[in-house]
């Protein structure tokens, strides 16, 4: 950023270059007060043309002490007016700075707005084509309808034709009608009673799904008693297998009459047996 180089400062900077015994030019005064070319040539400018004035001025009422004074009080007045400047520019940047809140802010709502608008313009866009299709089916429904309503017209006007030319057309289509309604009703009362027949079929079916879930029932109750059965008469068969096999060893130990009553016992088992096969 370029230093603010005011009017005494460029004074100051020509009195060090005079005193330095330095000839006065832009690139000697730029050097000591820095800046930019442009203004220190202005400056430079104000400050000779404020001394050719008063070299202008009789000697006798403008003295050197009488110049100094008034290029202070110039330079007095230059650094107020330049400190206003600075507080109306401060003042300027710090309301610009709000600006710039404020419009960012705005230009957020604005942005936000924009897509509400474009969401809405979408919207109506849809609403409009929707309208646009149901317009053009309306249209065709509409026309269909006319087309219609002409047809039956012209039927209409035949049948009116059709009954004025024979009456009694019309009386035989008058009985076919009554005779169209005496059917119509027969049916009814043909369909009342298949709807009761249907009704008797489905609680016999229901009733008959019950008998089969019972049957089912009972049938795996048999299984399972059938298959009891069976390991009764195996544990019965392991039993006579061991008797026999005791038996036989009582025939090699024993005498006859032990025999005997190995023979009475292996009867009594023989009809258990046959008992169980019973079972």
């Amino acid at each position: 950023m370029e230093t603010q180089v005011m009017l005494e400062d460029v004074m100051r900077a020509i009195e060090a270059l005079r005193e330095r015994g330095e000839k006065v030019t832009r690139r000697g005064v730029l050097a000591i007060t820095g800046g930019g070319m442009t203004r220190v040539h202005r400056l430079m400018g104000e400050v000779l043309e404020i001394e050719e004035r008063s070299a202008k001025a009789p000697v006798a009422e403008i003295g050197i002490t009488l110049n100094k004074a008034i290029l202070a009080e110039i330079g007095e007045r230059v650094q107020e007016a330049t400190a206003e400047m600075e507080r109306i520019v401060n003042n300027q940047k710090e309301r610009n700075r709000e600006l710039l809140s404020d419009m960012e802010a705005l230009e957020g709502q604005l942005q936000k707005e924009t897509e509400a608008l474009a969401q809405c313009e979408r919207i109506l866009e849809i609403e409009r084509q929707d309208t646009k299709l149901a317009a053009a089916v309306a249209t065709k429904e509409n026309q269909d309808l006319r087309t219609r309503i002409e047809a039956l017209e012209i039927e209409r006007r035949q049948l009116i034709e059709a009954g004025e030319a024979s009456r009694s057309e019309l009386a035989k289509v008058q009985f076919q009608i009554e005779r169209a309604d005496k059917t119509a009703e027969q049916g009814e009362q043909r369909a009342i009673k298949a709807e009761g027949v249907a009704r008797d079929l489905h609680a016999r079916l229901v009733a008959a799904e019950k008998d089969r879930a019972v049957a089912v029932q009972h049938a795996k109750d048999l299984e399972a008693r059938h298959a009891e059965g069976k390991a009764l008469a195996e544990d019965r068969r392991q039993e006579i297998i061991a008797l026999r096999s005791e038996i036989k060893e009582l025939r090699e130990k024993h005498s006859q009459d032990q025999q005997r009553l190995v023979l009475q016992i292996e009867r009594a088992l023989a009809q258990a047996e046959q008992a169980a096969k019973k079972d």
